[in-house]
This record gives C-alpha cells, structure tokens and sequence, in this order.
C-alpha cells in the first residue's frame, strides 16, 4: 500500500510540474492577451482564430552572478513558444472547404522590416533568403491598397501610409506540397524520400524568396489554428457574428430612435408657419 501511494504521490507531482510549465509557457507566450482578443472577433465576425504555439524569438530580463558575487540584470534571447489571435481579413482558406484541417490554407503577415529580421536565427528559416530579402526591399506590394486603407481606417489608424517603416507582405501556406518543391526548397532526401509523393508542410513566402519550407511534424498533418464562430453553419468554413444575427432587430431600433428623436424636436416648443404671399404690403410680420 505504501508503494501504491508513492508511485500515486509521484505521479501528481509530475503532474503538477507540467501544469506549472504549461501555466508558465502561457503566460510567457501572451495567451491571455490572445484570447481575449479573439472573443472580441468571436462576437462580431463570422469566425475568429487562434493560432500556436509558433516559436519565436523573446526578449526577456535575465540574471546573472557578477565577478564580485552580486547579481546583475541584462536583457537576453530565447526561443520560446507564442499565442495569438489571427485576423480574420488576413485568413485565406481553400474554397469549398468546412474545417481548418479539410484543405491548404493561407496566412497574409504584414510585417516590418524588424519583425522579419527577427526571424534570423529561428529554426526552420532560411537566414540567407531573409537576408536577400531585407537587401532588395520590399518592392511592389500585392495587396489591394484601397482595401488595406480602408481596413487601417478601421481599425483607427489613421495616415498609416505615411509610416516611414519598411513593411514586407509573406504569405505563410499549410498543405500540401510535392516533394520534388520541397527538395528544391532546402529539405534533404532524408526529409523528404519521395519527390512524387505529396506532404503536409508549411512555406513562407516574401515576393519571390521561400524564407521557410519544413515539414508539418504534427502526427495527424493539422495545422496550429483554432476556429469557431458565434453561430456555426453545418458545411460552411464561416459561421455568423453577432452583428449579422440581429441586423433585422438592429434596423427597427434605429428606425424607431429616428421617429422617437424627430417627435422630440417637433414637439419641444411652438411652431408657426406663415404664407408671406398672404400678407398684405405694409404688415409687421
């Protein structure tokens, strides 16, 4: 009995530690910043997203002991796994599809000149394409930009076109690909065994540069997004928002504040209307 209860002892400790480093690895990846994000999405568009963990490259505070024995703070770098919440404009999905993992899927990142640079150093990217890419610059931008205007009025960002900050378009691509694409884009024989056979893996691009093609290493080929929508539609990728459900009652409501507002105004003092056509030459009107 004694050994039964250690054995169950040590297993609640394992299990607490885990609970603890996965509490810690939200707090540190922004989980809670991200989900609070999404339920805003999550009551107003058709759907809304969360995406992770995805490893990136944080900035933190760290300790070390100095020669005279005192500790000392510096700022250093790690690699450590993030959340965020997905915009749902900036979400591509295969046509005809109802689930995330059903088809290929893109991700369009507007991302600055830091942002991508940042990118250096983190597995799975190529150091040289990003390297090439930050060379020659951003370029010509793919985007519509009436509609990125429109979006960035939106959102209340105001002459965000005259931001002197370099910003590059990368589309971040989950499906399919051939290996015969996946061996030209820097993945070993090894990796890839057959050139003919097509593989679950993930690719960015930024204008004409892959700056990554690896593997999906998940065991069922899905991708690192979460989607639900307010109201779900049986077969359809996108649900309804909250603003779309009560659109009917929202136009009776405001209809109906117009009339209460327009009897307000007429109904708050006396009014006189005069014929000056009626009125004989010489009258005090």
């Amino acid at each position: 009995q004694d050994y039964r209860f250690s054995i169950l002892q040590e297993a609640q400790n394992r299990a607490d530690k885990m609970k603890y480093r996965i509490e810690d690895q939200f707090e540190q990846g922004g989980w809670s910043d991200a989900f609070n994000e999404f339920i805003t999405d999550l009551v107003t568009f058709p759907a809304a997203f969360v995406k992770g963990p995805i490893v990136r490259r944080q900035r933190t505070l760290g300790y070390k002991t100095a020669p005279d024995g005192n500790m000392i703070v510096e700022p250093i770098e790690r690699l450590g796994p993030e959340y965020e919440r997905v915009d749902p404009f900036r979400i591509y999905p295969e046509p005809g599809i109802t689930h995330i993992n059903d088809g290929y899927m893109f991700e369009h990142h507007h991302m600055s000149r830091t942002e991508l640079a940042d990118l250096i150093g983190v597995p799975g990217y190529d150091d040289e394409a990003i390297r090439k890419v930050l060379e020659i610059g951003n370029g010509q931008s793919w985007i519509n930009e009436d509609v990125e205007l429109q979006k960035e009025e939106e959102e209340r960002k105001f002459y965000a076109y005259n931001s002197p900050t370099e910003m590059f378009d990368a589309l971040e691509f989950w499906g399919k690909v051939s290996g015969e694409m996946l061996r030209d884009w820097g993945l070993s024989d090894e990796e890839v065994p057959d050139a003919a056979r097509e593989y679950d893996a993930n690719v960015w691009v930024v204008g004409n540069y892959v700056i990554k093609a690896v593997l999906n290493y998940d065991p069922l080929g899905e991708k690192p997004y979460a989607k639900t929508s307010f109201i779900k539609q049986p077969g359809a990728f996108w649900g309804k928002g909250i603003p779309e459900i009560i659109e009917d009652i929202q136009n009776i409501c405001n209809a109906a504040a117009r009339a209460l507002v327009n009897n307000m105004a007429i109904s708050s003092g006396p009014q006189v209307e005069v014929n000056l056509e009626r009125i004989p030459p010489g009258e005090d009107i």
